[in-house]
C-alpha cells in the first residue's frame, strides 16, 4: 500500500475469551499489511509519576507522524479517556491524518436498555473524530446511519470477524455424530443463561459439549460434557461437534436482554470460531447474521431452542455434506484474514480522499 499507515498497540493480556482473540488477530493483520504499531499505555488511575510521564511519551509519538497518515485504531479502547479523544482531534488536524476506527463493540448498543449516557457520549464521539469506521455488518451500519446521522460513506461492513489459526492446525472433516452441538464462550448464568434450558429440551440422543469460562458445572446433563477453557488459538482444532450454537441471554424461547438484542447488530466472534473449525453453525433467526449463514448454507437458523431437536434431527447426510463444503472455503478465508484486510483496503479507498 502506498499510504503511511499505523495502528495504536494496546496491551493486551491473551486470555481463553473471544475479546483478547479478536483483538490480537486484527493486529497480526494489520502487521501483515505493512502497519506500524504505535504503543499507547494508559496511566489508568495510578498517580504514578512515573506511569504518567511513560504516557505522556507514547502520545507524543503521534505528533511525530508523517504527513497524510492513516491511524487503526481498535474500538473500545477501555482505557482511552475523553482526552485521548481530545489529543486525536488535535493531532489530526496537525498531522492530517486519517482516523480509521475498527469497531469490536459498541456500548450504546450493547447497553442500550437502559442507555449508559457515558457510554454512549463516547461512542458518538468516536464517531465524529472518524474518517473510516469498519463496522460488523449492514444492521449496525444502516443504525449508526439512521440514529446518529453517520454519512454512509464512511461505513465499510467487515462481513465476519476473522479467526487466525497456527499452522498445522486442520479443521474435522469426519463427524460420526450428526447430533452434536458444542458451544464456546463465557458460560456465566448472566451471559449464557438459556443453557440450562437448551439442556432440559435435549433428547437423549443429542450431546451438548461446553467449552469456556464461568461454567457452573451443577447444571450439568447426562448428555451434557464440559470440557474446560482452552486457549482461543487452539480451540478450534478441539471442537468436536456437528454443530455450534450461537445464541445470547438468559431465555431458550427467544434471545432476550441487552446480550439478546445486541445480536441484532453485531457479528457475534464464535460464529468465526466455528467456521474456523469447520463446524456448521445454528443461530438465533433475528441475528444480524443470520442472513449470512443461510445465503452461505453454513448451518440453519431456529428462533426459539426448542426448535432445535427437530431440525437437527431432519439434517440428512446430503445437508451436511453441503454445510461442510460451503464452509471450506470460508474457513481458509477467515484463518488468513480475508475479511479485515478487504475491510482495510475499502477504508484506505474511502478515507483516502
Amino acid at each position: 500500500m502506498e499510504h503511511s499507515l499505523f495502528f495504536l498497540h494496546r496491551d493486551e493480556a491473551r486470555s481463553n475469551h473471544a475479546g483478547s482473540k479478536a483483538v490480537l488477530d486484527a493486529e497480526v493483520i494489520f502487521m501483515q499489511l505493512g502497519m506500524t504499531p504505535l504503543p499507547i499505555y494508559s496511566s489508568g488511575n495510578s498517580q504514578s509519576i512515573k506511569k504518567k510521564l511513560r504516557h505522556l511519551g507514547q502520545l507524543s509519538r503521534l505528533l511525530t507522524l508523517p504527513m497524510g497518515s492513516f491511524l487503526f485504531i481498535q474500538y473500545p479502547m477501555y482505557r482511552m479517556k475523553r482526552d485521548y479523544v481530545d489529543l486525536l482531534r488535535k493531532v489530526k488536524a496537525l498531522r492530517k491524518l486519517r482516523l480509521v476506527f475498527l469497531i469490536h463493540d459498541l456500548e450504546m448498543i450493547r447497553h442500550a436498555f437502559p442507555e449508559n449516557p457515558d457510554l454512549a457520549f463516547r461512542d458518538r464521539e468516536m464517531l465524529g473524530a472518524a474518517d473510516a469506521i469498519i463496522v460488523h455488518n449492514r444492521n449496525m451500519a444502516d443504525f449508526l446511519e439512521r440514529e446518529h446521522n453517520v454519512d454512509r460513506s464512511k461505513l465499510i461492513c467487515l462481513g465476519i470477524f476473522d479467526y487466525l489459526v497456527p499452522t498445522g492446525t486442520l479443521p474435522k472433516t469426519d463427524i460420526s455424530d450428526k447430533k452434536s452441538i458444542c458451544i464456546a464462550g463465557n458460560l456465566s448464568p448472566d451471559k449464557s443463561g438459556y443453557i440450562k434450558g437448551l439442556i432440559d429440551l435435549l433428547p437423549d440422543d443429542m450431546s451438548l459439549n461446553l467449552y469456556g469460562v464461568n461454567y457452573e458445572q451443577g447444571t450439568a446433563g447426562s448428555n451434557v460434557i464440559y470440557h474446560g477453557s482452552f486457549d482461543a488459538d487452539i480451540l478450534p482444532d478441539l471442537l468436536n461437534s456437528s454443530f455450534g450454537l450461537v445464541w445470547d441471554g438468559p431465555r431458550s424461547d427467544t434471545c432476550a436482554g441487552n446480550m439478546g438484542n445486541y445480536m441484532r447488530f453485531n457479528d457475534p466472534h464464535k460464529v468465526s470460531l466455528y467456521i474456523s473449525a469447520g463446524i456448521p453453525v445454528i443461530i438465533w433467526s433475528e441475528a444480524a447474521l443470520a442472513g449470512f449463514i443461510k445465503e452461505r448454507h453454513i448451518g440453519f437458523t431456529v428462533s426459539s431452542l426448542e426448535e432445535i431437536p427437530e431440525k437437527l434431527g431432519n439434517v440428512t447426510e446430503e445437508d451436511y455434506q453441503s454445510y461442510s463444503s460451503n464452509l471450506y472455503p470460508l474457513m481458509r478465508q477467515v484463518r488468513d484474514g480475508y475479511f479485515l484486510k478487504e475491510a482495510v483496503k475499502a477504508a484506505i479507498d474511502s478515507a483516502g480522499v
